[in-house]
């Protein structure tokens, strides 16, 4: 989260110092931020695309949606998809990331509650 924050306000700087924005290129922690934002997401993308090229077998669990999942059923094009993926995370302010990941990893622990089988189990 440190290097998105990072980046991202490399990137405001960028804008608001208009003409003078070269200087910003020189910037050591802005170029390492991004690089790391960058291969992050790079790795997701190409999971997804494997996972897209090699899919598995269908089973009688419930499927979870997972928006990289469709967007490379939509397009296979790597550069693509990073781009729309840092687009979603783009507009949210420095401290929205963090709750929305604390979200991600409990619905990942606690799968039962959002696969409608909590309900079934009463």
């Amino acid at each position: 989260m440190h290097a998105f924050d990072r980046s991202l306000l490399g990137l405001a700087l960028i804008l608001i110092v208009g003409p003078f924005r070269w200087l910003l290129y020189l910037d050591p922690w802005w170029k390492k931020a991004y690089a790391k934002v960058h291969a992050f997401v790079d790795v997701r993308v190409e999971r997804a695309l494997e996972k897209n090229r090699s899919p598995e077998k269908e089973t009688d669990s419930p499927k979870r949606y997972v928006l990289l999942e469709e967007m490379a059923k939509q397009t296979q094009d790597p550069y693509d998809l990073r781009m729309q993926i840092l687009n979603v995370f783009f507009p949210a302010p420095p401290g929205t990331p963090q709750p929305l990941d604390s979200q991600m990893q409990f619905s990942n622990l606690h799968d039962t509650l959002w696969s409608g089988q909590a309900s079934k189990q009463k």
